[in-house]
């Protein structure tokens, strides 16, 4: 009988060690409450919650962007958690750019820090948004 490694990189199953199927859910039971609650908050989501978490979302986006964002490490000037804040003095200034569209033109906010990535981000949102002037 082999003595299994400690490490989990080169840990291997033998054929009478029980494999996890419902991952993360570890039973039955826990996998059908979860789906049951679903589909019993989904009206409430939907009718209630749904519009004060969006705008939450939007809010704690909008605050991110407001400030220089690593795209590699995902760490912020105005982050809100302490791990992922941005260490690094970055000078940024913020530049004021018109995205012009069929329908007019709409101001959008980006960063002179900011990647290629980052400002076709914004400019989608600004755009889907629908900030016309």
């Amino acid at each position: 009988m082999a003595t299994p490694s400690c490490s989990p990189s080169r840990a291997k199953v033998s054929r009478d060690t029980p494999t996890i199927r419902l991952y993360p859910s570890e039973s039955v039971a826990e996998k059908f409450l979860s789906n049951w609650l679903t589909f019993c908050l989904y009206d409430y989501v939907k009718q209630v919650a749904g519009k004060p978490l969006f705008l939450l979302y939007r809010a704690i986006k909008t605050t991110i962007e407001n400030g220089p964002v690593d795209m590699v490490t995902y760490e912020a000037r105005y982050a809100l958690s302490e791990e992922r804040l941005l260490r690094q003095k970055i000078d940024f200034k913020t530049l004021n750019v018109y995205l012009h569209v069929e329908r007019g033109k709409m101001p959008v906010k980006l960063l002179d820090c900011d990647t290629i990535t980052q400002a076709k981000s914004k400019l989608h949102d600004a755009w889907y948004r629908g900030g016309f002037l």
